[in-house]
């Protein structure tokens, strides 16, 4: 159970400690040290993001924190910087006892954010590693007995290592719950409250969500000690995006999206509801000579990780997904995404839309909505607080646009056959290459 201290009090230093207010615009102004500095300016990242600015002082003055802010705007590095930080400083972790936790809701996420502890602490000596199912444990659990510092991880399977004594708390600093909303969302949640009731009171506690619903307002009550929040904003497109949808009728979906990526588009993300779907739309674009990719939730762990390197190496142009791939893919210079169909949670709206137009950088998204779809883009609409421009090339467009948004939603996908469309490599765009 939580342990209950006195109004101000924090876990990690006394309850006068103030965090410093940065007044200058570069990582150094919020007190990490120079090899850290470093590191942001070999990312290219030379002014800290307001969720980054605001979070960072906090943590490294021992707070607990709830972080909310949407997708791209660099939350990871808002723990991962202060957390480095800290443990730069410690001795090495002994064996099963590692010094920090990171929980995250897919095995995509875990892998990024594992990543970004790698490339922001090159050098320090710290080691880190990846725990979620679909793999064998053993060589998981080999790393543990061999001490780590930083386990980045699924609830499942931490739960798991922790119960087979692979995994203790004896020396825990710091346990990040990321992507608490959608904790809840993927059912883990119940992982997640076995494996804080688990760890010692004495911790460092941070969450990170992109909304606080009720259910996570209680989570951050019942496991973090007075916990400081950082709100950034509410859940919304980047400023950068252009998005429009596009009112289709079913059989009009898979030409219309040929079109689209006959433009030039270096790679794309197309997002469909269904693994079957997902399955579908691939083997479709595949035959018709485009260079394509799937990830969904039947595909096994290698099978993902290898349909996503190739699409990060360029190897493929389009990688098509179920929302498995919504939050924690990130591909530098991703200029399309594409709804093939349209979300029906709105924040997933706002997570797909967001692996594009990231740090600062323009970006396209493109929802093809049939008019069984109506009532769900009416649901992102009022999300966002803005209606989307429709658009669509002329020779797909459906008439009586207007009309199609009262239509009630179904769970029916059909399809064309598309037109050939040779890949090209994928990666950053044309016009930033010429850049």
């Amino acid at each position: 159970m939580p342990d209950k201290r006195k109004p101000g009090g924090t876990r990690g230093g006394r309850e006068d400690r103030k965090p410093p207010a940065p007044d200058a615009e570069g990582f150094g102004a919020l007190g990490l040290r120079g090899e850290l500095t470093a590191a942001t300016e070999r990312m290219g990242w030379l002014v800290p993001t307001e969720i980054q600015r605001r979070a960072i002082p906090l943590i490294n003055a021992g707070h607990d924190l709830v972080g909310v802010a949407q997708t791209g705007t660099g939350k990871t590095a808002a723990f991962v910087l202060p957390i480095l930080e800290k443990l730069v400083g410690l001795d090495p972790a002994p064996a099963l006892n590692p010094y920090c936790v990171v929980l995250g809701p897919t095995r995509e996420l875990a892998q990024q954010t594992a990543q970004q502890f790698l490339d922001l602490g090159e050098g320090l000596g710290l080691r880190v590693m990846t725990a979620y199912g679909g793999t064998s444990d053993r060589p998981q659990s080999t790393m543990l007995a061999s001490g780590v510092e930083i386990v980045v991880g699924a609830p499942g399977r931490i739960f798991d290592l922790m119960r087979q004594g692979y995994l203790q708390y004896g020396q825990l600093v710091y346990v990040v719950v990321d992507e608490a909303d959608r904790m809840f969302d993927m059912g883990f949640i119940d992982d997640v409250k076995s494996i804080l009731n688990r760890m010692p009171s004495r911790r460092q506690t941070l969450m990170f969500s992109a909304t606080v619903p009720p259910q996570v307002k209680r989570l951050a009550q019942d496991y973090l000690i007075y916990p400081q929040e950082v709100r950034i904003g509410r859940s919304a497109p980047p400023k950068e995006l252009s998005h429009e949808v596009w009112p289709l009728s079913a059989d009009q979906k898979l030409p219309a999206l040929r079109e689209l990526l006959s433009g030039d588009h270096d790679s794309a993300v197309v997002f469909c509801r269904t693994k079957k779907g997902t399955a579908e739309l691939a083997r479709r674009l595949s035959r018709e000579g485009e260079s394509v990719a799937a990830i969904h939730a039947d595909r096994t762990q290698k099978e993902r990780e290898r349909a996503l390197g190739r699409f990060k190496a360029g190897e493929v142009r389009v990688l098509v997904a179920t929302d498995v791939a919504s939050r924690g893919l990130d591909v530098e210079g991703l200029a399309l995404v594409v709804n093939y169909d349209v979300p029906r949670d709105a924040e997933d709206y706002v997570h797909r839309v967001g692996r594009t137009a990231r740090v600062h950088r323009p970006g396209l998204a493109v929802t093809m909505m049939t008019p069984d779809e109506g009532r769900f883009l009416a649901r992102i609409e009022q999300f966002i607080g803005s209606k989307i421009q429709r658009g669509g090339p002329a020779a797909h467009a459906a008439p009586q646009r207007d009309k199609m948004d009262d239509k009630p939603p179904a769970d029916t996908e059909k399809g064309d056959k598309p037109r050939r469309r040779r890949g090209r490599r994928g990666g950053r765009s044309r016009s930033s290459r010429r850049k």
